[in-house]
């Protein structure tokens, strides 16, 4: 599994065409903590919250300091979970672009998104911070399970007035097959 961890001693700012980027960077097989293999079948990847089509596989990790990838299954090349995001910054963080820790989709049973923790004095932009699980593409198997996020503001009294936390998703996913491409 790949990590990026930054300390970063002033501001942050990833503008609209920029990306911290961990998809698909996590566990690929029966090594994570929330496969759906060896289960009873193979199943999608499960993290923060169950796959689809969980099977035995168990949520697992913390939800205040997230510091583990997400799940996959069946094959290293295409059903990787999301890896994980850790981003330390003293000063203000900017975000228009997006930073993601997402599950990859796969024909077949889908991985679970990573993780992300951002420890900011203050959170402003537009942009997305996700660790969404992946969508399967096929009808007859499941979509990946959401990984976790967590944003920590550490300014006196500062809370998410200037960033939509609408934008800050772990979402599990639905099979691309269904009527909606929607997320869980």
């Amino acid at each position: 599994t790949y990590h990026v961890e930054l300390q970063i001693d002033g501001d942050l700012h990833v503008d609209a065409t920029s990306r911290v980027d961990a998809n698909g960077c996590g566990w690929a097989d029966a090594n994570a903590p929330g496969p759906g293999y060896p289960s009873i079948g193979y199943r999608a990847g499960s993290h923060g919250g169950l796959a689809e089509d969980a099977g035995t596989a168990v949520c697992y990790g913390s939800i205040r300091r997230p510091v583990l990838s997400g799940s996959g299954n069946r094959s290293a090349s295409i059903n990787v979970g999301g890896g994980v995001i850790r981003l330390n910054v003293d000063g203000t963080s900017t975000i228009d672009g997006t930073v993601s820790a997402n599950g990859l989709d796969a024909y077949w049973d889908a991985a679970a998104g990573g993780s992300v923790w951002i420890s900011t004095r203050r959170l402003r932009g537009t942009g997305g911070i996700t660790a969404n699980g992946g969508y399967s593409w096929a009808l007859t198997y499941g979509a990946g399970g959401g990984g976790r996020v967590a944003v920590w503001l550490t300014a006196p009294g500062e809370d998410f007035g200037g960033f939509p936390v609408t934008n800050i998703t772990a979402y599990g996913a639905k099979r691309k097959g269904t009527t909606k491409n929607e997320r869980v």
